[in-house]
């Protein structure tokens, strides 16, 4: 099945829409679970020690899943230079570096991550007992969504829209 350059920014989209959503929850969750634990420990005397755990794990995840949709929406790592600066028959040459330069970075990112994350699949985490391989792979997850979302972006991206804006 080949997909049109339209195509493929359409379900660029429609994932980086997705996983924005996503965030978005996975943030006000840390904000519910640091608020129960606030709330416990000040008011209640309770001790919960899973809920810094759990805000870390779902952070760790917000960051490396946001930093895929700023790739699709072309905020990551560059710096930004009016397009006329430079004669058009570079411009393809000059995003073709970039893209190779990030799905390089990317492919690290799923390498080391994946071998830190199954190498402390045995070591459990102090509070909640679970494998703290789990706080690694957002690492690798993160490289896999900047991959796709690399490859699904076509190199002309002379009629691209305006970057938006995160909500």
């Amino acid at each position: 099945m080949d997909l049109t350059a339209a195509s493929r920014r359409r379900l660029a989209h429609r994932l980086a829409e997705t996983l924005t959503q996503f965030c978005g929850g996975l943030v006000a969750a840390i904000v519910v679970v640091m608020l129960a634990d606030m709330l416990a420990r000040n008011l209640l005397g309770l001790a919960m020690p899973s809920t810094a755990e759990l805000a870390v794990l779902m952070m760790i995840y917000t960051v490396f899943i946001g930093a895929a949709v700023a790739v699709q929406r072309g905020m990551h790592f560059l710096i930004f230079q009016p397009r006329e600066r430079y004669p058009a028959r570079i411009l393809p040459v000059l995003e073709a570096l970039v893209r190779g330069v990030l799905i390089g970075f990317s492919a690290l990112m799923i390498i080391y991550g994946t071998s830190m994350g199954l190498a402390q699949m045995g070591q459990l985490s102090a509070a909640m007992q679970i494998p703290y391989g789990l706080f690694y792979f957002g690492l690798p997850l993160g490289g896999v969504l900047n991959i796709v979302f690399a490859l699904l972006e076509p190199l002309d991206r002379s009629d691209a829209p305006q970057h938006e804006v995160l909500m």
